[in-house]
């Protein structure tokens, strides 16, 4: 799956089991589908000192700890290595369009892709990010979707039928010009394909600068009524500024002090991953096996795959709710949590290399204890192919112990490839 297949997919489960609980299971068992019954966490063996007298000293251990006792170290989200992770970013230009697009009562705005573009206007109102060259590239395709689809002009007349069909019209001619080769579609072309609601926002961006270019009346699509109800809310936002920041401030502390997370990746022998995060493949990678974990243990439950975007996680719409300017509320309902759940699992593209699933637990869960969370699916062991003898030897004597299978990784000798080798299966 990609990016966004992940997002429409977890979105999609998680209200429909907010809604009916009863479809949990068929999602815990999808997911267990999906990762084809195991997840990999890869564990650091922190490097030897030396002491002042020029002995070795090995440190405490915890990855192996960890797998003596069953256990899964969760961390505090304040304490990833990456400080864009899970630190969700907010733009008061944004609320403000979408408050102006929920406002509106011009019912040209009914089709969603339409709607969706409103929010991206007011922000360009707000900066100023009116069309400036009436000759610009931009500019002259729209006129010219404007001459080859006139059906647009008549938007407020056209049937809910009538629209959309008016809709793909357009977007398969940007579609099919974009392939062309088509040098002024280029942009848009990348523009309409990550979001089709941010082509409607440029045309709309052309009409409200220089209407008589697109033979309309701006006030015939609502546009000055937006204008000046933006102006409007722009003055009373700023004022509710403050106010609407000490949310934002304690909603990231809430998060901060309530969700513990661990991640995994799909796959055991990704020399990256062995690199960063085992220690320079002086580690180990830990095996869980999905198909031990009872359909309802919160492992299964929690547990969700990451999606890697460019852009950094927004404050969830949904979590304000604005029906009352004077008295801006918190909404707790399951689409906010659901919200809240997908901005926890953005994560910039430059990371996609791990393939992560990330398992996030709050303070509830019973068999989480002091950033503890209690397993009983682990399945093997494998050993990096730098490990050192003695806690190699650890290792092979935990595995005995507790009937765990091991392996081992080595260099391929011509190719950039580790290769496992079994020790105990």
């Amino acid at each position: 799956m990609n990016s966004i297949e992940k997002e429409i997919w977890v979105r999609e489960q998680l209200i429909d089991c907010f809604e009916n609980p009863s479809l949990t299971p068929q999602f815990l068992l999808q997911k267990r589908e999906k990762l084809k019954g195991k997840i990999y966490k890869y564990c650091p063996i922190l490097d030897d000192v030396i002491d002042k007298n020029g002995k070795v000293q090995h440190q405490q251990q915890y990855a192996i700890e960890n797998i003596e006792n069953s256990i899964l170290y969760m961390s505090k989200i304040k304490n990833f290595n990456d400080p864009f992770d899970s630190y969700v970013s907010f733009s008061m230009e944004a609320a403000i369009g979408k408050i102006v697009a929920k406002s509106l009562s011009n019912q040209s705005f009914n089709s969603s892709v339409v709607e969706e573009s409103i929010p991206l206007l007011v922000e360009g109102i707000l900066n100023d990010g009116f069309t400036e060259d009436e000759q610009s590239p931009n500019l002259s395709y729209l006129l010219e979707i404007m001459e080859d689809i006139p059906e647009l002009l008549k938007w407020g007349d056209l049937t809910e039928e009538q629209r959309t069909a008016g809709m793909v019209k357009m977007m398969g001619k940007i579609f099919q010009d974009g392939i062309s080769g088509k040098a002024e579609i280029n942009d848009l072309a990348t523009a309409c394909s990550n979001n089709p609601a941010s082509i409607i926002s440029e045309m709309l961006r052309g009409i409200i600068s220089y209407p008589q270019l697109f033979g309309v009346q701006a006030e015939s699509l609502g546009l000055e009524q937006m204008k000046e109800a933006t102006k409007g809310l722009k003055a009373q936002m700023s004022s509710l500024r403050p106010e609407i920041s000490e949310a934002i401030k304690k909603m990231r502390d809430t998060i901060n002090n309530t969700f513990y997370v661990a991640c995994f990746s799909t796959s055991f022998d990704n020399a990256l991953m062995w690199a960063h995060y085992a220690n320079k493949h002086k580690g180990f990678c830990v095996e869980y096996d999905l198909e031990r974990a009872k359909i309802d243990d919160d492992l299964l439950i929690n547990l969700f795959p990451v999606i890697y975007t460019k852009k950094r996680a927004m404050v969830p719409d949904s979590l304000f709710n604005y029906s009352d300017m004077e008295n801006i509320k918190v909404s707790t309902d399951n689409i906010t949590t659901v919200d809240l759940i997908l901005s926890l699992l953005q994560k910039s593209d430059i990371w996609q290399y791990e393939d992560e699933w990330r398992l996030i637990l709050y303070d509830e869960i019973k068999k989480l204890k002091d950033s503890k969370f209690s397993v009983d699916c682990i399945s093997k062991i494998v050993l990096g192919c730098n490990i050192e003898p003695y806690y190699e030897n650890q290792l092979v004597e935990l595995c005995q112990e507790k009937k765990l299978q091991l392996s081992k990784m080595q260099l391929a000798e011509t190719e950039y490839k580790l290769i496992e080798n079994p020790i105990l299966e």
